[in-house]
C-alpha cells in the first residue's frame, strides 16, 4: 500500500531505526518519501509449494485478482515543538 499524500513535512524515524551521527543521512522519512505496508500470506510459503497457498501468493494477467482485506491504525506524534497536531492514519 504505497502511499505519498502529502505529508505536512518529515516524520522522524523511531530510536532504532536509521543511521546515526551521520547529517547525509537524516533520521526521518522525507516529505514526499512513502510508508509502505506489506502484506504477507504464509511466512515461507513461496518455498514449500506443498502447503498449497500458489493461487494466494503470486497473481498475474490472465489469473485471478488479488484482493485482500485488513485494517490497522497508525499514529504518527510531532516532535516536541512543532506546531500542529498528530498525524492519524
Amino acid at each position: 500500500m504505497p502511499s505519498t499524500d502529502n505529508p505536512p513535512g518529515t516524520l522522524p524515524l523511531k530510536q532504532t531505526q536509521g543511521f546515526h551521527d551521520d547529517p547525509a543521512h537524516p533520521r526521518v522519512v522525507q516529505k514526499y518519501g512513502c510508508l509502505v505496508l506489506e502484506v504477507q500470506d504464509y511466512i515461507d510459503g513461496i518455498n514449500h509449494p506443498e502447503w498449497g497457498r500458489e493461487g494466494k501468493q503470486i497473481f498475474g494477467p490472465g489469473g485471478e485478482p488479488a484482493m485482500m482485506g485488513g485494517e490497522s491504525g497508525l499514529r504518527l506524534q510531532r516532535p516536541p515543538g512543532e506546531k500542529g497536531g498528530d498525524l492519524v492514519v
